[in-house]
This record gives C-alpha cells, sequence and structure tokens, in this order.
C-alpha cells in the first residue's frame, strides 16, 4: 500500500538545491493520465460506454480549449473514487503500473522530458505534482527517473479505498502549499528551482519559484507569463487521437459494461492481478 510519505520521499541530504517541478497533464503527456488510463480499461468492464464517452467529450474540450475546467476535474475525481471504493489498493497499484507503462511512451511530449533531463543532469530534484492520483503519478515520475510525484492521495483504510481522498485534490494552491513542505523538508531554495505548467490553476505553482515557464498555454495564461518575464515553451503536442471523431470511434468500439465486482476480479485476473478483494 502507498503511504502519504511515499510521495515525498527524503532522496538526498540536507543541503540547500534546487528543483524542478512540472506538471502532468498536457505538460509532460498530452491529455489527460486519467482519460489514457480509462480508455485502456473500458474494454475490460472497469468503465461502462456512457462513461466513456463523457470522459472522451471533455478530455476533447480539455485539449483544444487549453482550459483545464475544475468541474471536469471533480467529475473525473468523483466517479473515479466511485469506481475504486472498496477495491484492494495493493492490486490498484498493481494495475496502474501495468497500464502507465503501456500508454506513456505514446503519449510523452518529447520537449518536456528533454526539459526533465536537462535538470536531472544539473543535479537538479525533479518532481511531478498533480491532480492525478498518487497510484498514476509515481509510476510515471519513476519510469522518467524523477525523484517523486506529489498527487492526489485517495483514502485507504483496512487495505481497501473507502470512496473519499485523504486530504484534497492536488490543484491550485495545493500544489503549491505540497511544494512549499517538500522544499522546507528536502530544503530546496525554490527562488532558484522551476515549475512547469500549461494551466491557469497552477498560477500559485508558478508564482512560488524563481524560474517559471508555461508550456502550451492558452491565451490568458501566455498573457500572465510574458508581463512576469516567465519562459514560454511551446510544442509540438498534436495527437490525432485526441480528435472528436477519434474519440468517438473508441467509444463505439467498445461494448458497454456494467460496474460489477464479477468484472474487476476478471480483470484483475486479465492482469495476473492475485486477487485479494476484501468485500
Amino acid at each position: 500500500m502507498l503511504l502519504a510519505d511515499q510521495c515525498v520521499p527524503r532522496l538526498y541530504p540536507k543541503s540547500m538545491r534546487s528543483a524542478a517541478f512540472f506538471d502532468l497533464d498536457n505538460t509532460v503527456i498530452r491529455g489527460s493520465s486519467l482519460f489514457h488510463f480509462a480508455r485502456r480499461l473500458v474494454g475490460q468492464g472497469f468503465l461502462n460506454r456512457r462513461d466513456l464517452a463523457r470522459f472522451a467529450l471533455r478530455e476533447f474540450k480539455y485539449v483544444w480549449s487549453k482550459t483545464e475546467s475544475k468541474s471536469t476535474t471533480r467529475f473525473v475525481s468523483d466517479r473515479a473514487l466511485n469506481i475504486v471504493a472498496g477495491y484492494s489498493a495493493t492490486e490498484m497499484e498493481f494495475l496502474c503500473d501495468r497500464v502507465v507503462l503501456d500508454f506513456l511512451d505514446q503519449v510523452l511530449i518529447p520537449e518536456s522530458v528533454e526539459r526533465i533531463k536537462r535538470h536531472q543532469k544539473e543535479g537538479q530534484s525533479t518532481w511531478l505534482v498533480t491532480a492525478s492520483p498518487i497510484e498514476m503519478a509515481l509510476p510515471i515520475a519513476n519510469k522518467l527517473g524523477m525523484s517523486g510525484a506529489l498527487a492526489t492521495l485517495p483514502e485507504v483504510r483496512d487495505g481497501v479505498y473507502t470512496g473519499f481522498l485523504q486530504g484534497g485534490l492536488m490543484r491550485g494552491p495545493m500544489k503549491a502549499e505540497a511544494i512549499r513542505r517538500l522544499a522546507e523538508r528536502e530544503n530546496f531554495d525554490l527562488d532558484a528551482s522551476y515549475a512547469y505548467s500549461d494551466s491557469i490553476n497552477d498560477l500559485p505553482m508558478l508564482a512560488m519559484v524563481g524560474k517559471a515557464s508555461v508550456v502550451n498555454a492558452n491565451k490568458e495564461l501566455k498573457r500572465i507569463a510574458l508581463k512576469n518575464n516567465w519562459g514560454v515553451i511551446t510544442t509540438n503536442s498534436y495527437d490525432p487521437s485526441h480528435s472528436l471523431p477519434s474519440m468517438l470511434t473508441d467509444v463505439l468500439s467498445h461494448e458497454a459494461h456494467p460496474w460489477t465486482r464479477s468484472s474487476i476480479k476478471a480483470n484483475s485476473d486479465y492482469l495476473g492481478v492475485q486477487q485479494s478483494k476484501h468485500y
């Protein structure tokens, strides 16, 4: 089971150093990590076709408007929590490891990956800071050789998900507060540190470091960045799988499955998970 401290492992000695903090969705990867995760599970019964259609339409709006909707984030979070409630945390971690590594290479933004590698070569600590759940964020951070992830923590009791969060969604001011606590713990110099994001919701995170950059920003965020002399990064992040026809075709190609305990077990067995579900 993942514990809260696992999202902020102490990997470095207590000496003043700089760090680089990266938002995940539309910054390090194209689109939403939860959408990429969902579209690979719907065929095995984890989501029904109606859910995938709703995810797809919200994802299309998010990608092409370059604007993260608070209502969309809340909808995705609430639906995800409802789905995993009562399910084994250990099995979900295993499942996330398998599925994340299946889609990750296809959706990484090369320019952002290069930035991560550059910071690592310079000896700086690199972190994902994302509203996605820690079960998804950590495999991505590990794959990229990053120091760790600050992410949303689902609540776990007796080894199973309760359907609630441990704290709130890691977004907006919560990202800045998590970075502040991490910097205090690891003795990071935030004035010499970096932050990268595509979202205007991440202004608190961008404003608290000395070297901020916006990635594929919309018009309003780009205006703020230029006013504050922040870096402006534009990448070739177009993904044809995020066209509306492609998304709807993806939805229609899947059979509709009800959310049932038996379908959870079938999917776990399919992925080689040892079932120890607590009912």
